[in-house]
């Protein structure tokens, strides 16, 4: 064994001599790197490949190193290996690189030097590789939203520049409905990588039947319209919200308050007392009017006089409370109750209705009113502890265009005594 190790030495000595004192050693003018003239063109992200022809006068060992100069990111496929160089002999070395997707398009040099431990670099070459055009866009919408009618709206679209040189692109865009829609700018330029943002404003219409809205943005590129990139929103129109009614819930009525006061110099008693009035509308559908009165401050105590209450309802109108109806000249009906108005008739003026009753025993009325183009019939009837048998009438009035009028009327009693009592008159 030990012989063994010992040969092995021996013929490592050997070889070292060989190659240090009987192989000329190699000289700068020896050795010569060339490279192709034109560029290599290749897109971004591709992989772009370079061959070096190394020729050396002498044999030379695979004791040298081949350095390799780069742009910054790009990626060496597989490194460089030396080999044994036989004078006048080429060698080809082949140089495979990625180019990163962030390179902008231009030419760029890289370069191989030749270099001998023990002598420096002996030869030197440059190569040129030549990164490509690429044009491409890209453009995102914005999230959907859910509108409200008469709601103005603006959506932001992002372009992006995604290819490696700096572009305009020219923007369109299709509005469904149009509902006056508007761009915020014609065309867009951006740097490669860059992000730009488009607008778009419209203003939904108070009242529609469209329930979705379509906006569609494309975005072409001058320099090359083939390069063109798309984006939609589709939006939520929501329904027209209730109406609503303003002061229906915090209503702003105005009052009047009038205090009075007595002093009987004679007693030297003093009395005081107060009436109320609040009444105004409610909100746009209604009218309150309120009567009452403090007798004596004293002893304070409210006591409601009177009241009414109206609703209006498009051409309706309802109140109740303390109302009062003419019929003729001596027919008349007053108290609590109902009073409905009907307004807008083809034939012009309100329709009217009454009926009334009061607390005391058997009193109570009813009666309306029927309008025409120039007349008005009005017809009535009450009762009431004067008249047990019930009173009923009715007047007929009609203008004239030449300023004159007519009024008759009617009023007799129902039951076992009839008393007819006719009037009329022009005036």
């Amino acid at each position: 064994m030990q012989s063994y190790f010992r040969y092995c030495l021996i013929g490592i000595v050997i070889v070292t001599l060989i190659f240090t004192f009987l192989l000329p050693s190699p000289s700068f003018s020896l050795v010569s790197l060339s490279s192709p003239s034109s560029p290599v063109k290749v897109k971004p992200g591709d992989f772009a490949t370079q061959v070096v022809e190394v020729i050396s006068d002498t044999d030379i060992p695979p004791v040298y190193n081949l350095k390799l100069n780069l742009p910054e990111g790009w990626k060496l496929l597989q490194p460089l290996s030396p080999v044994f160089l036989k004078a006048n002999v080429p060698s080809y070395f082949f140089i495979t690189c990625q180019i990163p997707l962030s390179y902008l398009a231009g030419e760029y040099k890289s370069s191989v030097e030749f270099i001998l431990p023990s002598k420096g670099t002996l030869a030197k070459t440059f190569f040129v590789t030549r990164v490509l055009e690429v044009r491409s866009v890209s453009i995102q919408a914005p999230l959907a939203r859910r509108i409200e009618p008469g709601e103005k709206v603006n959506y932001t679209f992002r372009v992006t520049n995604r290819g490696n040189v700096e572009d305009t692109y020219r923007v369109t865009f299709t509005s469904s409905p149009t509902w006056g829609a508007k761009l915020s700018q014609p065309t867009v330029s951006l740097s490669p990588g860059a992000v730009g943002r488009v607008k778009v404003s419209f203003t939904s219409p108070l009242t529609t039947k469209v329930k979705r809205h379509l906006l569609r943005v494309k975005v072409t590129s001058i320099s090359e319209p083939g390069i063109f990139a798309e984006a939609e929103v589709r939006s939520f129109i929501l329904p027209p919200k209730p109406r609503q009614i303003p002061k229906v819930l915090y209503p702003f009525l105005p009052a009047n308050i009038k205090i009075k006061g007595e002093y009987d110099p004679e007693t030297k008693n003093t009395t005081s007392g107060a009436d109320i009035d609040v009444g105004g509308p409610v909100g746009e559908s209604g009218r309150v009017s309120v009567s009452a009165s403090i007798p004596d401050m004293k002893k304070p105590s409210l006591s409601l006089n009177s009241y009414f209450i109206q609703a209006y309802r498009k051409d309706w109108k309802i109140g109740w409370g303390d109302t009062s109806a003419s019929f003729t000249s001596i027919l008349s009906s007053s108290g609590r109750g109902l009073k409905i108005e009907k307004g807008n008739l083809p034939w012009g003026r309100n329709f009217s209705f009454f009926s009334t009753f009061s607390g005391e025993k058997g009193k109570m009325g009813a009666g309306f009113e029927i309008p025409a183009k120039n007349s008005l019939l009005r017809i009535g009837a009450m009762r009431d502890e004067d008249e047990p048998d019930g009173l009923v009438g009715f007047s007929l009035s009609h203008n004239f265009s030449k300023g004159f009028s007519t009024r008759t009327e009617d009023t007799f009693t129902l039951g076992k005594k009839k008393d007819y009592l006719l009037m009329g008159g022009v005036s």
